[in-house]
């Protein structure tokens, strides 16, 4: 409400208890704070597993996808698009996100060099812990060339498919995976030039078939200010990045589908049951 000239915040007889009573959770009491604009929050699923694809394809608008190579992810997204389609919603209406790190420097070579220091300094214990956390999965006393084999987890099931499933050519070991891991977690790491990154992020554009990235880092808050530094300029330039954010745009969900859309798309469930809901009041 915000009604400054009664010096009125919000009108008590228009909140009411959220009296939520669901099959997985209940909320008796009131909303902590006011809602956004967008009223539903922009909605992201995390992992590309054959049950989270699932549940994305009903209920995401944006995906975050584990990464190996632009040819395997493209196979994420197609399932994904797919999925989407099947669901009875416009596949590109959900955005794909893929993780990647970015280790720039001026120079190829520098580059390179900083990415060989990074793995000096990766902790193969630490690595593994982190893998344990994810996945549900303890492999310390593993032998570290011992091949990684498929088996259902209640974690990250799109953890262990990337290294056991997602490419039929290639056997994970447990010290493979440590290294790999150990730079920016599970997704891919492109290291060069600002041009060698800039030309690195459109194949994965083209090849994958993504809407953008997840950027991670080897080092916080390095990587980000190394990428921001020498690779934003480059990939402005080149159209891969935009010059500003539209000021018409007010919300998150306005960033991704243009101004005036902060709401959920029509085809969303939630603005079937937002709309359902109105119907109701009349």
């Amino acid at each position: 409400m915000r009604d400054a000239a009664n010096a009125t915040y919000v009108d008590p007889s228009r909140i009411h208890p959220v009296e939520h009573k669901g099959e997985f959770f209940q909320v008796p009491g009131l909303h902590l704070c006011e809602p956004s604009p967008q009223r539903t929050p922009m909605l992201f699923q995390a992992g590309a597993s054959s049950r989270g694809m699932a549940f994305a394809a009903h209920n995401a608008e944006a995906v975050f996808v584990n990464t190996l190579t632009p040819e395997m992810t493209r196979r994420s997204v197609d399932r994904i698009r797919a999925a989407v389609a099947e669901a009875g919603r416009d596949p590109r209406s959900v955005k794909v996100l893929a993780l990647i790190t970015v280790i720039v420097a001026p120079t190829d070579a520098e580059a390179h060099a900083k990415y060989e220091q990074h793995v000096k300094n990766v902790s193969y214990e630490g690595a593994l812990a982190r893998f344990a956390g994810w996945t549900g999965i303890d492999l310390s006393g593993v032998d570290p060339d011992t091949p990684l084999e498929y088996v259902e987890v209640e974690g990250s099931r799109s953890m262990v498919e990337m290294f056991s499933k997602a490419d039929p050519d290639r056997k994970w070991t447990t010290r493979q995976i440590a290294e790999f891991i150990g730079i920016g977690g599970s997704g891919a790491v492109i290291a060069g030039s600002p041009r060698t990154v800039a030309a690195e992020l459109r194949r994965w554009q083209r090849t994958a078939d993504i809407d953008g990235i997840n950027l991670s880092y080897a080092t916080k808050p390095g990587s980000w200010h190394d990428f921001i530094e020498l690779a934003l300029p480059v990939l402005r330039e080149e159209g891969l990045a935009r010059e500003s954010y539209d000021e018409r745009a007010a919300t998150l969900r306005e960033t991704f589908y243009g101004p005036g859309r902060c709401h959920t798309l029509d085809d969303h469930p939630a603005s079937k049951i937002r709309a359902a809901a109105a119907a109701r009041s009349r």
